[in-house]
């Protein structure tokens, strides 16, 4: 699954990034899908963030969106409280 983390950062953010530690794995189920989630607390190497087809935007933020994906805001608050 590391390989897979530095993978996706460095085709989805062109960035390369050092892994630090495994968060867990999160879990969203509802009547429409399924959607599991691993979270991993990594470090910058190198690189500079940029976006893909994929993203409108990218933004930093000090406190936690509103409009975030439930279990990501789930595995965000429990990194922050440990």
């Amino acid at each position: 699954m590391k390989q897979t983390v530095r993978r996706t950062a460095k085709k989805e953010l062109n960035i390369n990034v050092k892994i630090k530690k495994y968060i867990g794995t999160y879990e969203n189920l509802n009547s429409f899908r399924h959607d599991i989630s691993h979270g991993f607390l990594v470090s910058h190497i190198s690189g500079k963030i940029k976006t893909d087809f994929q993203s409108i935007e990218l933004r930093f933020f000090k406190k936690i969106p509103k409009n975030m994906v439930p279990h990501h805001k789930k595995m965000i608050k429990k990194f922050l409280k440990s």
